[in-house]
């Protein structure tokens, strides 16, 4: 079954945290799929981290190197804008391409962003780790 994972549940899986085994859980045994603001997304959460010392900076260079090899196909988010456009107003821009995503696909969407969970209104079934 297709999965899009979102930025936030990435961090969670790549990073020792809490949220990490729950947000392992929803990616295992799936093809995983997101749009391609994933990777500047991840990378800006790891980086925000790093800068204020919530992970030391070799748990940050392992969980950039972790969104280097997650088997997660990306899909190119010039292909999403008229749809995550269409959708300015009823969701962040950055979250409306996760959306976009999920409704092309057909796929269910993983995320720890409370926000973004209720983008079951949407027409999307969405998925909270844990």
């Amino acid at each position: 079954m297709k999965r899009v994972i979102d930025a936030s549940t990435l961090v969670d899986a790549l990073l020792p945290v809490e949220a990490q085994l729950a947000a392992r859980r929803t990616m295992k045994d799936h093809k995983l799929w997101a749009p391609s603001i994933l990777d500047m997304e991840v990378m800006s959460a790891v980086w925000r981290l790093e800068r204020t010392s919530a992970i030391s900076p070799q748990e940050a260079s392992r969980a950039v190197q972790g969104l280097r090899t997650a088997p997660i196909r990306r899909i190119d988010c010039a292909l999403l804008l008229p749809e995550a456009w269409a959708m300015r107003t009823s969701v962040r821009v950055s979250d409306a391409f996760y959306v976009a995503t999920a409704r092309l696909l057909g796929a269910d969407l993983v995320t720890s962003d409370a926000r973004l969970a209720r983008a079951h209104a949407l027409g999307i079934t969405v998925i909270l780790p844990g």
